[in-house]
């Protein structure tokens, strides 16, 4: 079976989303969004601990704003 280009970029643009996602949650709870980021990058390919570290990233706490 073999991926068209249709198919790669759907691909492309279903994973750009949670990433984006997780760096706009990251920039107010960690000092490293890019990170965050990075890691959702990596998790895409296994998505339920993508969820999951989505997840987490909603629930933990916000930085302090001194």
């Amino acid at each position: 079976m073999q991926i068209g280009i249709a198919e790669l970029s759907i691909i492309m643009l279903v994973s750009i989303i949670p990433i984006i996602f997780s760096y706009k949650v990251a920039k107010r709870k960690t000092k490293h969004p890019i990170a965050a980021a990075v890691i959702c990058g990596v998790l895409v390919f296994n998505p339920l601990l993508m969820v999951c570290f989505i997840i987490f990233l909603i629930f933990k706490k916000d930085l302090e704003t001194v």
